[in-house]
């Protein structure tokens, strides 16, 4: 087994457009030389050694003269031939830089200019997040980064954070923060702490936390947009009364709708005005069915006497005329 070295990153296979480029399965491999050894020039990379991300799921990939450790693992083929390949892990924190790590060599390093990358260039206002006991950050190189922490004694630091001045010791925040705030009386190696007023955007996920320093845009849901809608809302009446003519006279008057009682007093009080003998009373029996018409057939005991001419045809079909 070959020990672990120590390399420079000369730079990073990202896509098709780089020369080194072999299929996808190159994607994220690094070109390296040994870090005691100079850099060839800018381009020449044919005769550099090439080394894959040692993590897949979690991949920091490094930028051009960024220190790594190589390592030999089995390659895709080993069942088959026992052969290795190397494999880096994350740049070495040399500079303590959350943005770049880079250590040229020495020709490169006293002319102060060396390859970064085809667009990369390092960001040295971004400053590394301030840790507290048992946190877990995730930290990237443009000042945007997750925190997994937790409520600590703030009277047991020298740097006490806004979310830890209510509720108990080890309940849980998670903060995903998007743009650090630039503070220009700080210098870009302090460590620094999430600040939910000044970062461009974050998210705080709280348990019993009370962030004490947060201040609102507004109290009001209004604040959103509020400039922008009222400004439509005026384009829309000045476009609107433009079309009308000045001139023209409103012959229609137009008023309210008379109140209606509720529904429900509209069915209890339909009759209530009604007197005399023209209303009747009705037997609403559930039981039974209220309507009448001709196609009921009802079987009547012979027992029951009817009251009712005896020239009365009761087979005769109902009609809107009396028969």
């Amino acid at each position: 087994m070959i020990k672990p070295e120590l390399v420079r990153v000369q730079d990073i296979i990202l896509d098709e457009k780089h020369p080194r480029y072999n299929g996808e399965s190159s994607v994220g491999s690094i070109l390296y030389t040994p870090v005691n050894l100079p850099s060839p020039p800018i381009g020449a990379l044919n005769s550099a050694l090439s080394a894959k991300p040692y993590y897949i799921n979690d991949s920091f990939y490094p930028v051009a003269n960024e220190i790594v450790v190589v390592v030999q693992g089995p390659s895709s083929t080993y069942n088959k031939d026992k052969s290795f390949e190397s494999y880096y892990l994350p740049p070495i924190a040399i500079q303590k830089g959350p943005s770049s790590n880079a250590l040229p060599d020495q020709r490169l390093l006293s002319s102060k200019e060396f390859y970064e990358g085809q667009y990369f260039k390092e960001q040295i206002n971004i400053r590394p997040l301030r840790p507290y006991e048992g946190d877990y950050t995730l930290e990237g190189r443009f000042g945007n980064s997750l925190r997994f922490g937790s409520t600590i004694d703030n009277e047991s630091t020298n740097h006490p954070n806004p979310w830890s001045n209510e509720g108990e010791l080890g309940n849980p925040i998670t903060i995903l923060r998007n743009g650090q705030y630039h503070d220009i009386l700080k210098d870009s190696i302090d460590n620094i702490i999430e600040d939910i007023n000044l970062d461009d955007s974050s998210i705080y996920l709280c348990s019993s936390q009370q962030i004490s320093n947060f201040v609102p845009a507004s109290f009001h849901d209004e604040s959103y947009g509020h400039d922008i809608f009222k400004e439509q809302e005026k384009e829309e009446v000045n476009s609107s009364n433009d079309t009308l003519d000045e001139n023209v006279e409103e012959d229609v008057t137009l008023s309210g709708a008379s109140n209606l009682p509720p529904e429900e007093l509209q069915q209890t009080d339909e009759l209530a005005g009604v007197t005399g003998g023209e209303a009747a009373d009705f037997d609403n029996s559930p039981t039974e069915p209220q309507t009448i018409n001709q196609d009921n057939i009802d079987n009547v005991s012979p027992a029951t006497e009817l009251d009712v001419p005896f020239d009365v045809n009761l087979d005769a079909e109902l009609g809107n005329t009396a028969p």
